[in-house]
C-alpha cells in the first residue's frame, strides 16, 4: 500500500497498492496566517494520522515543496514568497516526515518535475494537464492537488510496486508516448 501526498493549503492524497484505481481525495486546511497557523498544522496532523491508520502504507511519497528563489532587482533582494507560505509548506513537510518516522513508515520526497514527468510525460506540465491525464488514466480527480498526489503515488508504484507499472503505462500513455500527447 502506497500513499501519495501533495501538501499545501489544500492537501491532495492518493492511497492504493497499484493494482487498481486508488482511493483519493483532498482536505482544505484552515488559512495558515497568524492565529490559525497552529490550527492548520493540528488539522493536518490529525488528518495524516487517520490516513496512515486507515491505509497502513508501506511507503509515503510526497511532492517536495518548492519555493521560488530570491532575486535581485534594482539593487534590492526580492523574496517572491511570503514567510507565511514557506512556514506552511515546510511545516506540513516536517509534520509528515515526523508522523511517518514515528509510525515506522518510509517517507520519500519527489521533485515536482519528476511528478509532472511521471504523470503527464513532461516536467513542465501545467496543473490543468495533470488533472486531464489523471482523469484519462481513470482517476476522476476533482482538484489539481489530487492529480499531483496521484503523480507522487505513481512514482511510488514505479519504485515499490513495479509489477503494476505496465498497466498504468497503458492507462496513461495509450494515446501516445507521453501523457500529454
Amino acid at each position: 500500500m502506497l500513499i501519495g501526498l501533495d501538501m499545501a493549503g489544500v492537501v491532495g492524497w492518493v492511497a492504493g497498492d497499484g493494482s487498481d484505481i486508488p482511493a483519493f481525495g483532498h482536505v482544505q486546511l484552515a488559512p495558515a496566517d497568524g492565529e490559525t497557523r497552529a490550527q492548520a498544522f493540528s488539522e493536518f496532523r490529525r488528518f495524516l494520522r487517520r490516513l496512515l491508520r486507515r491505509y497502513q502504507p508501506t511507503h509515503v511519497m510526497a511532492e517536495k515543496p518548492i519555493l521560488p528563489k530570491a532575486f535581485i532587482k534594482d539593487g534590492r533582494i526580492i523574496y517572491p514568497t511570503k514567510l507565511e507560505t514557506t512556514m506552511m509548506l515546510q511545516g506540513l513537510s516536517a509534520i509528515s516526515v515526523l508522523e511517518c518516522y514515528d509510525a515506522g513508515i518510509p517517507y520519500e520526497f519527489v521533485d515536482v518535475g519528476s511528478v509532472k514527468k511521471e504523470l503527464a510525460g513532461r516536467g513542465d506540465a501545467k496543473k490543468v494537464d495533470m488533472v486531464r491525464v489523471a482523469r484519462r488514466a481513470g482517476v476522476p480527480v476533482e482538484v489539481h492537488d489530487e492529480a499531483d498526489a496521484f503523480g507522487c503515488w505513481l512514482v511510488g508504484v514505479r519504485k515499490h510496486a513495479k509489477q503494476h507499472s505496465e498497466a498504468w503505462d497503458r492507462r496513461i500513455y495509450s494515446h501516445g508516448r507521453g501523457g500529454l500527447l
